[in-house]
């Protein structure tokens, strides 16, 4: 390749990393996520006694996240923490999430057409919201087909343990329509690759 078209092609390429998602059509635009990899350690908690709900403790270019109280079917709510993990039992991704009984709400720093998280549920149950409104305190996979004016589509597989027992399900929800605010939480539950496009 000759000096001259060597230069061609780096100057094409940086350009089009400079564009990012401005220089793609609409329905390619860049998407961010929020993943729970480095620079966050693993073991870093959010949440229990060392915030309040309500608290923002996440600032990535998709919004902001912020731990929230866990309503129970009962009524009643619980604020226990959310700890940053390793890889483990069939969850998704490096690092994960790790929710025990707390809520964590994602304030989109702009209305996304979709948005996108994967989660593994080994017990108990989720808070689900969009939109701020009302909580939903049963199964993410028997969530209704629109909450809140936005469609929902939730995929599952089963987790088995070495004996071939179910112990849990692994499983990625998808929300599509106007979305400026995700509240999801859980009690035996990891979130993983929140992810917004515009």
């Amino acid at each position: 390749m000759s000096t001259l078209n060597l230069r061609l092609v780096v100057l094409i390429t940086l350009a089009w990393l400079l564009a990012g998602c401005a220089g793609m059509s609409k329905e390619k635009q860049c998407t961010v996520c929020v993943d729970f990899e480095q620079p966050i350690a693993p073991g870093t908690t959010f949440g229990g006694s060392a915030q309040t709900p309500g608290t923002v403790v996440l600032q990535r270019a998709a919004g902001t996240m912020s731990v929230e109280n866990f309503l129970h079917p009962s009524g009643t709510s619980s604020f226990n923490r959310a700890v940053v993990s390793s890889p483990g039992l069939g969850g998704p991704g490096n690092q994960r999430l790790d929710v025990n009984n707390i809520s964590l709400r994602f304030a989109l720093a702009a209305p996304s057409r979709e948005v996108t998280f994967d989660f593994t549920d080994l017990g108990g149950h989720e808070n689900f919201a969009v939109n701020g409104g009302a909580i939903d305190t049963g199964n993410l996979e028997a969530l209704p087909a629109t909450v809140n004016g936005v469609a929902v589509t939730v995929f599952t597989a089963p987790i088995f343990n070495s004996g071939g027992v179910q112990v849990g399900k692994i499983g990625k929800v998808r929300l599509t329509g106007q979305i400026r605010e995700v509240l999801v939480g859980g009690q035996e539950f990891s979130l993983d690759n929140f992810c917004v496009a515009p």
